[in-house]
């Protein structure tokens, strides 16, 4: 497991999954901070078995899959993220190359949009050590405009379906590293 405060080789990446269960190598790394939350809930079975030492083995419940991240920096290129991973709807851009439109239009009726599944890769300077954890949508977030126009941040808090883990000691060894992506620095930051 990757260890908190260590923060200076991490890696957040991000896909939109073409179906539910089915996870896809990260196409886009973004510059956020924070760590996912995999709790994969044993439980110990309290059982009276006239014997102190423990006689029946764990078992797990639903993991709980959380990843609580903060954009110290909104891009441009963030927003359809945020935006399909909450409302969903499969939108594709329109135009070419840089000058692409993104236009979502959320249904507030039934019938609603079906949700969009993300995989999101997590690791750091530990190579074989990285988290991949899939059919991750948005529970909320937060875009914040500072006074004074400056450069807008925010905050993204996503659940998951399902994890593997390359570098597991609670669970087998699930995957392979994932292909390190390289963020964009000098994408278009989006100024208040």
């Amino acid at each position: 497991m990757p260890v908190r405060g260590l923060t200076r080789l991490r890696r957040h990446q991000f896909t939109l999954q073409s179906a539910f269960g089915t996870p896809e190598a990260a196409t886009k790394a973004y510059l956020f901070s924070g760590v996912p939350e995999v709790e994969l809930n044993w439980t110990d079975p309290e059982v009276d078995a006239g014997s102190l030492v423990e006689v029946a083995a764990p078992h797990r419940e639903a993991p709980d899959l959380t990843a609580p991240l903060d954009i110290p920096q909104l891009r441009y290129n963030y927003v359809p993220k945020l935006l399909s991973g909450f409302f969903g709807g499969q939108i594709a851009p329109t135009g070419a190359g840089t000058a692409q439109t993104w236009t979502q239009t959320p249904a507030s009726v039934a019938p609603l949009d079906d949700l969009d599944g993300h995989t999101y890769e997590f690791g750091d300077d530990v190579e074989e050590d990285w988290f991949q954890l899939n059919d991750g949508v948005l529970e909320s977030f937060e875009v914040t405009i500072p006074v004074g126009l400056g450069a807008c941040t925010g905050s993204a808090s996503w659940r998951f379906g399902s994890v593997n883990s390359t570098g597991s000691t609670d669970s087998p060894v699930v995957g392979t590293v994932p292909t390190e992506l390289a963020p964009d620095a000098n994408e278009t930051v989006l100024y208040g």
